[in-house]
Order: C-alpha cells, then sequence, then structure tokens
C-alpha cells in the first residue's frame, strides 16, 4: 500500500491528471482578479483558437437565447461574463480528461457525469438562495467535487477495481472508508489538489475536503464548505425513489444571508 506521500509524488511524475494548458491558467488568474479589463481578457483569449471556437460556439448555440449573431472575442466576454468564461475554460479541460477516464470498464461513467451535474446545479441554487456565495464559484466546485475519483482510476485502475462494487453507488460514505484503506487518501483530498493546481480559490480547496464530512463538523465551517456539503447531500437523493430514506437537514446548516438567520425549517418527505 502507497503512502499519501507515495500517491501524490507519482502523480506529480506521472502528470497524468487534467491539465490547464498556459493560456488557460493565465486566463483563470485573469478571470480572478478584479484589476482585468475587458480588453486584456479578449486578449488572452484571442491568443488561444481553441478557447475562442469554444466560447464563440457556446454563445451561437441553441443553448443560449442571445439576440444577433456573437462574432467576436470581446462580445463573448461582455456578455458571458469573468466567472463563466473562466468556468469553461476549466471544464474544457476536466472534460477532455472524462473521455480518458475508460480504463475501468466497471465503471458507470455516465452515472458519475448525472451526478456530477446534480451537484453543480444544487450547488449554484444554494448560493444563489443563500446569496452568501459566488454562483458560478459553486457551480464549479459542485460540479467538479469528484474529479479525483477519476484521477485515481486512471492512475491506479488495479488497484481501484476491487472498490467498484454494487454497493458503491448506493453507499459513497463506504466507498471513502474503502479508499482510505487502500490508497491512505480520499478523493476529495485529491480534487482538492487538483484545485490546487488549477488555481482555483483556497476557499473552495478547503471546502471539498469537508464535502463527506460529518454534519458536526461542518455546522460551524465558511458559508461555501455548507454549500457544498448541502449540495452533495442533496444531489444523492432520488426523489423517484418513494423506497429511498428520509434525508433532513440539520438545523444549524439552514443558513441564509439577512441578519445572519437561518433558513426557515420546510423539510418535507421525499
Amino acid at each position: 500500500m502507497l503512502s499519501k506521500d507515495q500517491i501524490f509524488k507519482q502523480l506529480r511524475k506521472t502528470e497524468n491528471f487534467p491539465k490547464l494548458p498556459e493560456v488557460m491558467l493565465n486566463l483563470v488568474k485573469a478571470c480572478s482578479s478584479s484589476e482585468t479589463s475587458t480588453r486584456g481578457l479578449t486578449a488572452i483569449i484571442s491568443a488561444d483558437p481553441g478557447i475562442t471556437a469554444k466560447l464563440l460556439g457556446i454563445l451561437r448555440s441553441g443553448y443560449i437565447n442571445f439576440p444577433g449573431e456573437i462574432s467576436t472575442v470581446k462580445t463573448a466576454v461582455i456578455y458571458l461574463g469573468r466567472d463563466t468564461i473562466r468556468n469553461i475554460a476549466i471544464s474544457a479541460s476536466a472534460m477532455h480528461f472524462f473521455k480518458l477516464a475508460k480504463v475501468l470498464p466497471e465503471f458507470d461513467m455516465s452515472s458519475f457525469w448525472f451526478q456530477a451535474c446534480k451537484c453543480g446545479l444544487a450547488a449554484k441554487k444554494l448560493a444563489e438562495i443563500s446569496e452568501l456565495a459566488a454562483p458560478e464559484e459553486a457551480f464549479l466546485a459542485g460540479l467538479l467535487h469528484d474529479m479525483g475519483r477519476l484521477v485515481l482510476i486512471q492512475n491506479f485502475p488495479d488497484t481501484y477495481k476491487p472498490l467498484l462494487t454494487p454497493d458503491s453507488k448506493t453507499d459513497p460514505e463506504g466507498l471513502l472508508i474503502r479508499e482510505k484503506e487502500l490508497f491512505t487518501t480520499t478523493t476529495p483530498e485529491v480534487s482538492a489538489w487538483l484545485f490546487k493546481k488549477w488555481a482555483l480559490s483556497p476557499l473552495l480547496c478547503d471546502a471539498l475536503l469537508y464535502i463527506d464530512a460529518p454534519a458536526d463538523r461542518v455546522a460551524k465551517a465558511l458559508p461555501i464548505v455548507k454549500i457544498l456539503f448541502m449540495a452533495k447531500k442533496i444531489s444523492r437523493l432520488n426523489s423517484c425513489d418513494k423506497g429511498s430514506k428520509i434525508f433532513y437537514l440539520p438545523e444549524k446548516l439552514l443558513i441564509c444571508r439577512h441578519h445572519g438567520r437561518h433558513l426557515p425549517d420546510r423539510r418535507k418527505r421525499a
């Protein structure tokens, strides 16, 4: 069994994980700086034909109802905003890795991606309701919170294979325990390490470490930590399964911005 230090040493050595190209790394940093102008972002994006095509393609797609045709990078920057542009840049690199992580047929990539999307959307909605975190940032963290699992599978497929039992889908806590036993690290720790590699906010990196923690450890944490924690729990609910267990959020986790009060407790049966 490899130690945690050996795991991360091997990851750094092989570099077999989603990486942001230099131009995308510069773009992420620029989007995170309030001093970056629209002209500055336009210059960075225009220097890379791939990013340019990605942004313009999204705006020209049927997913965004935009009056008129988008033909310039500057228009894309103005319309999308820096947060969305940053998320597109990071997601583009991450999605490429989703295609690579097929070394284990036993791993259900479709289910993994569906779960990731649900967590991202839940995190975004919670951030909007609570007004305590940037919705786009919460969405990105929720969407990519389990990327560490893909990294482990891609780099240690033979070691990870025994963990992919039928129970692994219905018992995520048990899966984390088995990860810890085999790798001396877990998916959240690898995901946080990856976020640091991508030069994302330290708050997001720390929040990932608590996304599967017991509720009592999260109760007094920062808002983004609570938001990701609850988003992960909500994303695990299956409203179509009438036989599923009822899930209650601890009252101390129901936060809102106004006067520091808790959100009203409107918990109902699933």
